[in-house]
């Protein structure tokens, strides 16, 4: 699999730098007013709207789920350079990068990676004249290799550099990538009767030419440029010196081989060879990397501040719901869609970790939500219980139905999928004690989920969600590996906000933890 690992952004509302952030299973978000941590939350959902829209640009600023309005209202006021910058690493094995495709206009793709690794991914966004967000760069770092194509307003490649590699456009050779996504990925065109402006252009490879050229040194002068070229799509991914092992091994002709060993792995003409291959895989890399963030943002689930007050009756509607809205707002169908076994299993996992039990009850063309605090109390109406109640509610029906194993919302998820929960501000309208509780319910939903794991981002204020974490540390129920907490802080408005991360010992006592932080003045 191809999965996301960390993320970090850069002159983003108030964060000029988050820092890489791990994901790990639970991530919870602290810090005082307007230090970022919020900012850095909302990326997430940022990152699904803008994934499953049509757009003119890579990010969808205002969308169904965040509005962080423009990009000129986006972008850090305190900051020199005017973009916004968004960097993340993605995992791999052997076997989901190594590739071989015939892309569009009928060219030949290959990649073989020699063993796993990590991809670092850094983008950066601007703005155009007339308030369009573009992606300017793409940095990509893999083994030993880093590779940057630049781009203008329109889509069209600047540069392409690969260490001793660089590529610009001529009157005849153009790249261009369509910029309606986070990472584009240009393909190359020439013209085909005439100078750049006739508009007959056809499909065309300048950096595997490049390659077959820096090919040619080590081979004999009479070796075919079919030979060559067949050579080209054999030279595999990795550090240079599995590379230079690798080709020993297995490369033809005899010849190549042998001059590749006098040359050396050390040498400029092989490293410079090891470049061009680099950048003449960078489209099928982009491609790997750009679908594996499409699927990660599709599986972002997103819970704001202020969910929905209770209603006494809810309007039916013959939807599918696959999954609660950001609000809660289709809680009531999301319940009321239940198979009577699921439902029972959601009323289970209620009851053991917030001592309720939640009904639907039709009423005409209506739905109901009833609560009892016991398997044998009176049933009320959600709307006659406290607010926190409705606030808490779709809290665990969402973890419930990330956790479970066959549900609505997980059969319209792929195999092997890992949903992100982020929610903001749990804790809002509740008692402490249920503020501890969801501690519970954030393990639970771990733990449930131990090979095909949920995730949760959590920004809070809570001391006492935080502090039974660490209980549940201390006894063992979830490996302090599996949680941070990520602070925070920014020494006055006109200040750099900074985060720091904080982890549980053994023992479940905070590190690297400022000493009276939730205590007041």
């Amino acid at each position: 699999m191809i999965t996301p690992t960390s993320f970090r952004v850069r002159n983003l509302r108030s964060l000029q730098d988050s820092g890489q952030i791990q994901l790990k299973p639970i991530t919870v978000l602290v810090g005082r007013n307007s230090t970022g941590k919020s900012t850095f939350a909302r990326l997430f959902p940022l990152l699904r709207q803008s994934a499953e829209a049509a757009k003119r640009g890579p990010l969808l600023w205002w969308g169904r789920l965040v509005d962080f309005g423009s990009f000129e209202q986006s972008v850090n006021r305190l900051s020199e350079k005017k973009n916004i910058g968004l960097d993340f690493s993605v995992s791999f094995d052997e076997e989901s990068l190594t590739t071989r495709m015939r892309k569009a206009y009928g060219r030949l793709s290959i990649l073989r990676a020699l063993e796993p690794g990590e991809i670092d991914v850094s983008l950066e966004f601007d703005q155009t004249s007339s308030g369009l967000t573009y992606t300017s760069s793409i940095t990509l770092k893999l083994f030993d290799f880093t590779a940057a194509i630049f781009l203008d307003s329109d889509g069209f490649t600047k540069e392409i550099k690969c260490g001793l590699f660089s590529w610009k456009p001529t009157a005849t050779t153009v790249c261009y990538a369509a910029q309606d996504s986070l990472i584009p990925n240009p393909a190359f065109f020439k013209a085909a009767g005439g100078p750049q402006g006739s508009g007959n252009w056809e499909s065309y490879d300048p950096i595997r030419l490049e390659l077959q050229k820096a090919i040619r040194p080590f081979v004999h002068g009479n070796t075919t440029e079919d030979k060559i070229r067949q050579l080209s799509y054999r030279i595999p991914i990795g550090t240079r010196s599995a590379i230079y092992s690798e080709l020993l091994r297995t490369a033809n002709p005899p010849s190549f081989r042998e001059n590749l060993q006098y040359s050396g792995p050390e040498s400029e003409v092989f490293k410079r060879l090891c470049d061009i291959s680099f950048a003449s895989q960078l489209d099928v890399i982009i491609e790997k990397t750009a679908n594996a963030i499409a699927s990660f943002s599709s599986e972002v689930i997103y819970l704001e501040p202020l969910r929905a007050t209770a209603q006494r009756y809810y309007r039916q509607q013959s939807l599918a719901v696959g999954e609660i809205d950001s609000k809660g707002e289709n809680i009531a169908m999301f319940l009321d869609s239940l198979s009577p076994s699921s439902m029972k299993a959601f009323q289970e996992w209620t009851l053991a970790h917030f001592g309720i039990i939640v009904s639907p009850r039709k009423e005409g063309g209506h739905i109901s939500l009833t609560i009892k605090q016991s398997n044998d109390g009176a049933e009320t109406n959600i709307a006659d219980m406290g607010f926190g109640f409705s606030q808490m509610l779709p809290i665990a029906a969402q973890l419930w139905a990330a956790s479970a194993e066959k549900t609505l919302f997980r059969v319209s998820r792929r195999q092997g999928s890992m949903p992100l929960i982020v929610m903001e501000q749990p804790e809002l309208h509740l008692h402490p004690e249920y503020q501890a509780r969801l501690a519970d319910v954030f393990v639970a939903a771990i733990n449930r989920t131990a090979q095909n794991g949920i995730r949760i981002i959590a920004e809070t204020h809570s001391h006492s969600l935080i502090n039974r974490l660490g209980a549940l540390v201390a006894d063992s129920i979830i490996s302090r590996d599996a949680i941070q907490i990520v602070l925070f802080e920014q020494d006055d408005n006109l200040s750099r906000s900074t985060t720091r991360v904080a982890e549980f010992d053994d023992e479940g006592i905070l590190q690297n933890w400022p000493t009276g932080f939730f205590q007041t003045a």
